[in-house]
C-alpha cells in the first residue's frame, strides 16, 4: 500500500443506465476510497455480480434489459445475503412505489434521486461495515 493511501474499502457494483449517474457515483464512491464497477442495464448488472462479487450492489429499477426489480430478485436467488440499495429518480410519486417494491423484493435499503454523496456514501459505509449486522434490512 503506498504511504497516505487508504486500502479500498468496499467493491460496490453501481447497476443504471443513465451513464451521468453511473459516473456521478463513481466520482462519489471513489471519493471515499471505494472501488467501483459499472453496468449499463440488468442483464449486465446480473453479469457483473457474478464476475466480480461486489460487496454492496447499488441498482437503478427503471432500466431496459432487465429492469432493478429482477435484479434484486436474481441477486436474492443466488446470494440471500447481499447488500443491496435500491434508486429511483426525482422523487416522483411512482418511483416511491417502485422503492416500495425493491424492499419487498429483498432491497437492503433505498434511496430516492436525486441523492447527496453524503446520503449514498453513508449508507454504503454502513452496509460495508464489518460490523454491520448479518446485511439485514432494517
Amino acid at each position: 500500500m503506498t504511504p497516505g493511501k487508504r486500502e479500498a474499502l468496499a467493491k460496490v457494483l453501481v447497476i443504471d443506465d443513465e451513464e451521468a449517474v453511473r459516473a456521478l457515483a463513481r466520482r462519489m464512491l471513489e471519493s471515499g476510497n471505494h472501488t467501483v464497477i459499472e453496468a449499463a442495464d440488468g442483464v449486465a448488472g446480473l453479469k457483473a455480480f457474478e464476475e466480480e462479487k461486489p460487496d454492496v450492489i447499488v441498482t437503478d429499477i427503471i432500466m431496459p434489459n432487465a429492469d432493478g426489480l429482477e435484479v434484486i430478485r436474481q441477486i436474492r436467488r443466488q446470494d440471500p445475503e447481499a447488500r443491496i440499495i435500491a434508486i429511483s429518480g426525482g422523487g416522483r410519486l411512482l418511483d416511491q412505489t417502485y422503492l416500495k417494491y425493491a424492499r419487498k423484493f429483498g432491497a437492503t435499503a433505498v434511496l430516492p434521486k436525486p441523492f447527496t454523496p453524503e446520503q449514498l456514501l453513508s449508507l454504503i459505509d454502513d452496509l460495508s461495515s464489518p460490523l454491520a449486522p448479518e446485511k439485514a434490512a432494517p
